[in-house]
């Protein structure tokens, strides 16, 4: 009877600690791209700084209809 009354909490537990494990993803790794992702294209307009790939933004849509405006920093 003792067995009976420890293996519930036993139970839980380990399921409690299986959910809360960080290991298991159901999404894949997104990760920033890489210059090679950048270079498939024969015109690519990018810069490596510090590990981040920089491209130019001029002709994309979304940029050219922001309001920018000139601040200290």
């Amino acid at each position: 009877m003792n067995f009976a009354k420890s293996i519930l909490p036993l139970s839980i537990l380990i399921i409690l600690l299986i959910s809360c494990n960080n290991n298991y993803s159901s999404s894949p790794l997104i990760s920033n791209p890489t210059p090679k992702d950048y270079l498939k294209n024969d015109d690519a307009d990018i810069f490596l700084l510090d590990g981040y790939v920089f491209s130019n933004a001029e002709d994309v849509e979304w940029v050219t209809e922001l309001e920018y405006e000139l601040g200290r920093q």
